[in-house]
């Protein structure tokens, strides 16, 4: 159970309501605004239970509840054979990979 209340921008981007556990320390706010900057106009999508964008983005948003060792392999293989092509969500993918999968990235998995 979350200890403090996530932004509400960070509750309105992600709306990760079926979620038990918060991570908070996983994203900085200037992350969660690198992300909704580049993710203005997923949101409906999102929002949306048949589009493959928004489920996408569900499944990227659930990386933080996978063990360390497994988010490089889970990416790759998992993520990326299900990523609709689409130039915004190739933005988030892209900025998400590079700060937070590669091992030299800012938060790598394993700290």
């Amino acid at each position: 159970m979350c200890t403090k209340n996530p932004s509400k921008l960070l509750q309105s981007q992600l709306e990760l309501n079926d979620l038990n556990v918060c991570r908070q320390d996983v994203m900085t706010t200037q992350d969660v605004n690198a992300i909704h900057k580049s993710t203005v106009g997923l949101a409906s999508e999102f929002r949306d239970k048949v589009s493959e964008i928004g489920r996408a983005l569900k499944h990227l948003f659930g990386l933080p509840y996978i063990p360390p060792s497994e988010v490089l392999d889970f990416f790759t293989d998992d993520l990326m054979t299900i990523k609709p092509n689409d130039d915004k969500i190739d933005k988030v993918f892209d900025y998400i990979f590079e700060n937070y999968i590669m091992p030299d990235s800012r938060f790598p998995p394993e700290m």
